[in-house]
């Protein structure tokens, strides 16, 4: 039993949090465990089966600075008439790569990305 996606934007913001979320649970656990032979286990097991919360992760505080940039650099016009980022074309390839790591996650739990 699923519930329904409001957008694709929604499908890929909650599906890429639950990933973050998984790999941070896991991460809190190795740190409380004073072994760090087990430490360096729990974490290799986590970049295991999460490789993509760290770039996930990555992804979404560089995408917040440079709205937040624009943002500031805009000022009250923003607030008027919106804001338009420009994103390059290194940082457009490595969220691309990030879709399908984000797609397989959310169909591992049984869930399907909305229709355009």
């Amino acid at each position: 039993m699923g519930f329904g996606w409001k957008s694709l934007e929604h499908f890929f913001t909650a599906s890429a949090q639950d990933i973050v979320k998984a790999a941070r649970t896991i991460t809190n656990v190795a740190s409380k465990i004073e072994d760090p032979k087990v430490q360096a286990t729990i974490e290799g097991a986590t970049a295991l089966f999460y490789p993509p919360a760290k770039p996930l992760e990555d992804a979404a505080f560089a995408l917040l600075g440079k709205v937040a940039a624009t943002a500031k650099g805009a000022g009250s016009a923003a607030a008027q008439n919106g804001l338009s980022l420009t994103l390059d074309a290194a940082f457009v390839a490595d969220v691309q790569g990030l879709i399908p790591q984000i797609e397989a996650f959310a169909a591992g739990q049984g869930q399907k990305p909305p229709a355009k």
